[in-house]
């Protein structure tokens, strides 16, 4: 059941990123931070492929070419690449509490202004891939 709470969760450091000794980091556990619209998000980094699978919300790639996802939002709103998203992991970055902030933001007032609901097109998008990666959390 998709939840339409307009309640929004401002990012805090994630505290449940796990880093382990390959590299690879998985986000979106612990806090609030990748909560939107009542909807947990996850996502994984391998630094031995990080601009597709096994990296990203599904294992298959970070969704950066639709300006309604997370990554396509951030890219599109600041002028950045996903490359340059991703390098901030090699450089001791462990979480994407900006992107997601700016995220929230964007569903919220698209959710406002028209009723549409960015997070279930998204979460459609997703499972279209054959992996969910989100969790409703009430």
């Amino acid at each position: 059941m998709i939840t339409r709470s307009n309640e929004v969760y401002t990012p805090l450091e994630v505290d449940g990123v796990d880093n382990n000794e390959s590299g690879i980091i998985s986000g979106g556990f612990g806090d609030d931070t990748t909560v939107t619209r009542g909807v947990r998000f996850l996502w994984v980094y391998d630094p031995t492929n990080s601009l597709d699978s096994p990296s990203g919300f599904t294992g298959h790639g970070w969704f950066e070419n639709n300006t309604n996802t997370p990554i396509g939002y951030y890219i599109q709103k600041n002028g950045v690449t996903l490359n340059d998203i991703i390098s901030r992991f090699n450089n001791g970055k462990d979480n994407l509490n900006d992107v997601f902030l700016n995220w929230q933001n964007h569903v919220n007032t698209i959710y406002e202004q028209s009723k549409i609901d960015l997070v279930q097109q998204f979460q459609y998008l997703v499972d279209d891939k054959g992996r969910g990666c989100w969790q409703n959390q009430y």
